[in-house]
């Protein structure tokens, strides 16, 4: 009689065939996920970017724009200071709006969308200068 104890090939090709197959079953998921959290992330810092402009429009009193174009959202002001804010690669827009910053806070009101993959965000500048961002299903 044999004693000795251990798995079989057998098993471990069960075992193994199960993972995959588990595998290959939640990989879709986790990629939407990493979609959403790259969409997020791009909005975030344009929205972060769109705050700073607005406040240096008030501070130096005078017009400051955020011209979006896809790649990349570029902060300007009438004298010259520019700063370009780079989104993460893979980043989609069909459009291209562009935002005025007055020096009393209001704004032209515009909208960005932000797409990766299937994350998708709309960030909202409203005229009074508040922004906001809302999930696209």
């Amino acid at each position: 009689m044999n004693t000795e104890s251990g798995y079989t090939l057998l098993e471990l090709l069960l075992v193994l065939a199960i993972i995959g197959i588990a595998a290959a079953i939640a990989a879709p998921t986790f990629s939407r996920g990493l979609d959403g959290f790259r969409a997020k992330s791009a909005v975030r810092l344009m929205k972060s970017g769109l705050d700073e402009a607005r406040t240096r429009a008030i501070r130096e009193k005078g017009l400051h724009y955020a011209v979006y174009n896809g790649k990349s959202l570029s902060l300007k002001d009438e004298f010259g200071w520019t700063r370009h804010i780079s989104l993460p690669e893979g980043i989609e827009s069909a459009e291209r709006p562009v935002a005025v910053f007055y020096p009393t806070g209001s704004t032209n009101g515009a909208e960005f969308e932000v797409r990766y993959g299937s994350g998708a965000y709309r960030l909202v500048l409203e005229g009074s200068g508040r922004s906001w961002v809302a999930k696209i299903q």
